[in-house]
């Protein structure tokens, strides 16, 4: 079973990442709009009528960007039997994810 972990590279997501309590791969996010790919901000639907369309772009736009990194991880190493987890992702039992 391979975890792939979806995290920010600042403060915030190091001090998550020091909680986590499995074995996993890193795979970062963007947080800002200039380290997004403009492949990825061409893909983001803004409405006409959006107030704030950057808030929109962030929200959309870098969420997007890092779980489409996560699969084509994926796809490109042909993975199976993966959990993609948040960095605030922490298993709380004693469980065997072999299972």
């Amino acid at each position: 079973m391979k975890i792939i972990l979806l995290s920010l590279d600042n403060e915030v997501g190091k001090a998550r990442r020091n909680k986590i309590n499995y074995d996993y791969d890193l795979i970062y996010g963007v947080s800002n709009t200039n380290d997004l790919p403009e492949e990825y901000k061409n893909r983001i639907h803004i409405p006409y009528n959006s107030i704030d369309k950057n808030k929109i772009m962030k929200q959309r736009g870098c969420c997007m960007y890092g779980h489409l990194n996560i699969l084509n991880k994926i796809v490109n190493e042909n993975l199976h039997n993966v959990i993609i987890c948040e960095d605030d992702a922490i298993l709380k039992d004693n469980v065997n994810l072999n299972d």
